[in-house]
């Protein structure tokens, strides 16, 4: 069995560690052959280095774009090449993790006698999106969140299977009483609710003066978006707390400094850091909002109203100063739910029944 995941590759996304976890897993099948093919040099290959994965580049850059016109015509202009990559290497199933990949491969894949499988990781359900999808054998959703926003005909050909997660070492940082590491690792957007988090570091720092607080924020964004967010550190005069850096290859050696992880983000498809923060035995706080709530499952201590600086703020102290004794089963139940082992048998029982 030939398993084919095209990703982009100048970006790096919840959606692209889920599916390097995944193939992780499957290469260790003896039956089982996985291609990364990616259609951009970028800072994904660091990742897929590090897990010592085999990947091929894609000869034609793709343009990160919602034109359908200029989608159109990069599917016409690269079809042969697609198609004939396909036949060479004896392609069974073509699974995408994204929008672009999804409306590029599905047609060509279709053509060229794969089965198509679609990892539905937002809620888009835009017309070019649903256009392409007669092409689709298979759609995995990865919440019942992202699966209420299909529509009735896709929910007939579509399974809920959460995202993996493989993570070793549960030793974290340890701080004195009065020392706090918060930490935030995601993309840089609105949707994410970055410069909301900068305003609830704001007001956590300034209520609470007798703490010393320290500020990690790891992710990627827009130039003009990271430098408004800049902006908006040094308006408020906390930028001596702040220290902010790309995403890294290696996310929970930062993510074990922290005492707390915040995540803001409101109607979050799932909520990846929040699972990666639980099995590694860091707090969380998110937005009582979307994905989370399937996460955490409506566990008070660990959820605030979205958008509420002041429920943030409350519930990070009582956090942070121990105020709730519920993390360990709330580690337990996660940890469970989550596991590597049983998304990589779903995902194989998925690809047998459409070989068959």
């Amino acid at each position: 069995m030939n398993i084919c995941f095209p990703m982009i590759g100048n970006k790096i996304g919840g959606s692209d560690i889920s599916t390097i976890t995944l193939a992780s897993c499957l290469k260790k099948k003896k039956k089982v052959k996985v291609i990364i093919l990616l259609h951009n040099k970028g800072k994904l290959e660091k990742i897929i280095n590090y897990k010592k994965l085999d990947y091929k580049i894609f000869k034609k850059s793709m343009v990160r774009t919602n034109d359908l016109h200029k989608i159109m015509f990069y599917i016409i202009r690269n079809f042969y090449h697609a198609y004939t990559f396909l036949k060479k290497n004896k392609i069974d199933i073509v699974h995408t993790n994204d929008n672009f990949t999804s409306m590029f491969w599905s047609l060509v894949s279709f053509l060229a006698g794969c089965k198509v499988v679609w990892h539905k990781r937002n809620t888009d359900t835009s017309k070019k999106l649903l256009a392409m999808s007669i092409f689709v054998d298979k759609i995995v959703t990865i919440s019942k969140f992202v699966e209420s926003y299909l529509p009735r005909i896709l929910k007939k050909k579509s399974s809920l299977i959460y995202n993996p997660f493989h993570i070793k070492n549960n030793k974290v940082h340890k701080s004195s009483k009065k020392n706090y590491t918060i930490g935030y690792f995601s993309n840089f957007s609105h949707r994410k609710r970055t410069i909301f988090f900068v305003d609830f570091v704001n007001k956590l720092i300034k209520s609470n003066k007798r703490y010393n607080f320290s500020i990690l924020m790891y992710g990627d964004g827009e130039k003009s978006f990271i430098i408004d967010l800049k902006k908006k550190i040094e308006d408020c005069k906390i930028k001596k707390f702040f220290l902010i850096k790309s995403f890294t290859e290696k996310p929970e050696i930062c993510m074990k400094r922290c005492n707390l992880i915040v995540c803001p983000a409101v109607d979050e498809p799932f909520g990846r850091v929040l699972v990666e923060s639980i099995i590694l035995n860091i707090p969380v706080l998110a937005a009582k909002s979307g994905g989370h709530l399937e996460i955490i499952n409506q566990d008070a201590d660990y959820l605030a109203r979205p958008d509420d600086l002041y429920d943030f703020a409350n519930k990070a102290m009582k956090i942070l100063l121990k105020k709730n004794s519920n993390f360990l089963s709330l580690k337990k139940r996660v940890s469970k739910k989550f596991n590597h082992i049983i998304h990589e048998k779903e995902i194989l029982k998925l690809y047998q029944e459409l070989i068959k």
